[in-house]
Parts: structure tokens; C-alpha cells; sequence
């Protein structure tokens, strides 16, 4: 199980029982940093919560203060407690839970696959950050929004479809996926699309390249690109004549050759920077501005025009 805390949760039942998660220092139980519980007759001691390692035992204990005849007494607090588990690979979220929060499963190795419940609305920052180890992920068609780095480092995710209820997704949620070979945007999707079965996330209103992979090919639509960093697949990039601006490129340890066309006017700064394989680049006459550290550690033989 993986949970941050911080959070706070209330347990709903008759005898109105608040569940705090306190201080990381406090004590560790099966991932839930720092528990203390009360209720009416006040504060209900914390080292009597220390002996308990898992949920099971925690249910058993909970029982002498919610109703006694209730059933499903496991699930029941599970439910309101919104834990996040992970068994034989699969990772649980309760129906009803409305965002998965900051870091809920991050870094668990253990996450193969998981289908998020259609309560969901938010998938917060870094809530899969880490799970080099989840291949499968099925967004529901709740979802408005994923947040900062949500999916970062999942280099084993192969697909990824965005519903259209998706309204909002950070630039860099999908960081590090090096392992994508599709991705769908649904087509009533008002905000982002993958036009042209191009196999990339695109910002509509500004023809912005967000995300792409191996298979991706890029429209002509297409105006910029917000980053391809981190691409280590790739070797060799052909940048579209719609565009002005070279993307950035930074940590691109594959690529080889790069193909600039007479419409790109500027090379940001540190586009290409870290692209140790880069050996060669042809640089047109229409490139007036190239910024600092663009080319930092990148072992070219020659450049052509600008050297």
C-alpha cells in the first residue's frame, strides 16, 4: 500500500469516530503515517493503534466503536478511510473516492495495473511518479484533470487514452513514459486531440504538441512542441516547416540527426543540450537567434553554415 500523509479522513458511522493521519515521527502502520483517533469520550490512545500492522487488524480493533451489527466491516473502512492498496499487481481505488492524492502511489514498484473508479475527477501531482513497474491504466470518463509529473517515470505504460472529459493535463504529466507506443485522445474531446491518428496529445486551441512517442507522426497542423526531453528513443527528428522554434531536445542520448527547416527562426536555450549522440546539424540561414548552452555536450563533427 502506498499513501502519503497528511491527509484527513472521517469515519461517518453512528459514533462519529474522526481519523486523522498525524506526523510522519508518530509511527508507520502498513503505509498510514501517523494515526490518532477520536471520538466523543476524547482522545483514544495512540500507542493502542502502534500494535496494528495491517487493515485486518485494524477492522477488528474499529469494531468496539462502530455500530456492532454492521456487516462488511472491512470494506466499510476501506471506504471511508479512500485507502489505496495494491495486491498481486492491482492496484484498488474505492468507488466514490473524487481524487487520488499527491503522491498516493508513488514510487510503488509493485503496480502492474490499475482502473481508476468513475468517481474520480482529479489525479493529483506525482500520484503514479515512480511505478516503473505499471503497464496498464485505464482513465474513467470522470476525469477533468491530471496534475504535475502525475505519471512520471512509468516507463513501462504502452497506452494511453484520454477521455473526453479531460480538461486540464500538466506539461509534463507523462515525463519519462519511454515506453508509450499509443496514444488516443477520444474524439469529443473539446480541449485536446490526436488528430489524424497522429499517436500524440495535442493542446487544440494552440496546435501544441504535448506528448508523443515512437509511432508518433506529427500533423503539419502542429505549431510547436512543448518538449521532447528525455526521449531516449529517438534518433533522428525531422522538425515540421509550420514551425518557428526548435523543440527542446535536452537529454535526447539516442539522437543523431536532427533536420531543421527554413522556418525555424530560433534554437532555445539548451535545446539540444545532452544530446551526446548528436554528431551532426545542418543550421539554415533562417535561424537568427540561438540561445545559451543549446548544443552544451554534444559531440558534433561539424555544423554547416553557422559554425
Amino acid at each position: 500500500m502506498c499513501h502519503e500523509a497528511g491527509q484527513a479522513f472521517v469515519l461517518n458511522k453512528e459514533n462519529d469516530i474522526d481519523m486523522y493521519l498525524a506526523s510522519e515521527d508518530e509511527f508507520m502502520t502498513n503505509g498510514i503515517d501517523g494515526v490518532e483517533f477520536i471520538d466523543s469520550r476524547g482522545t483514544i490512545n495512540e500507542e493502542t493503534a502502534d500494535s496494528f500492522y495491517d487493515l485486518d487488524d485494524y477492522c477488528e480493533w474499529l469494531k468496539q466503536f462502530i455500530e456492532p451489527e454492521a456487516t462488511e466491516i472491512k470494506l466499510s473502512i476501506k471506504e471511508y478511510l479512500k485507502i489505496f492498496d495494491v495486491k498481486d499487481g492491482v492496484g484498488f481505488i474505492y468507488e466514490g473516492t473524487t481524487e487520488i492524492e499527491n503522491g498516493a502511489f508513488s514510487d510503488c514498484d509493485d503496480l502492474i495495473s490499475i482502473s481508476i473508479p468513475d468517481s474520480v475527477t482529479l489525479i493529483d501531482n506525482c500520484a503514479f511518479s515512480g511505478c516503473t513497474n505499471l503497464v496498464d491504466v485505464k482513465l474513467p470518463n470522470s476525469l477533468k484533470e491530471i496534475g504535475r509529473e502525475a505519471f512520471e517515470g512509468c516507463s513501462k505504460l504502452s497506452s494511453l487514452f484520454i477521455p473526453d472529459s479531460v480538461t486540464s493535463i500538466a506539461y509534463n504529466s507523462f515525463k519519462g513514459c519511454t515506453g508509450l507506443t499509443s496514444i488516443v485522445v477520444a474524439k469529443d474531446n473539446k480541449t485536446y486531440d490526436s488528430r489524424n491518428d497522429c499517436n500524440a496529445l495535442i493542446e487544440t486551441q494552440s496546435n501544441e504538441l504535448i506528448l508523443s512517442c515512437p509511432a508518433t507522426v506529427i500533423p503539419d497542423t502542429v505549431t510547436s512542441i512543448y518538449s521532447l526531453s528525455g526521449r531516449t528513443d529517438l534518433t533522428s527528428f525531422v522538425i515540421p516547416d509550420s514551425m518557428t522554434k526548435t523543440p527542446f531536445f535536452e537529454g535526447c542520448t539516442g539522437l543523431t540527426n536532427v533536420v531543421i527547416p527554413n522556418s525555424v527562426t530560433k534554437i532555445g536555450t539548451g535545446a539540444f543540450s545532452g544530446c551526446t549522440a548528436l554528431t551532426s546539424i545542418n543550421i539554415p540561414d533562417s535561424v537568427k537567434e540561438i540561445g545559451n548552452s543549446a548544443f552544451e555536450n554534444c559531440m558534433w563533427q561539424y555544423l554547416n553554415n553557422h559554425e
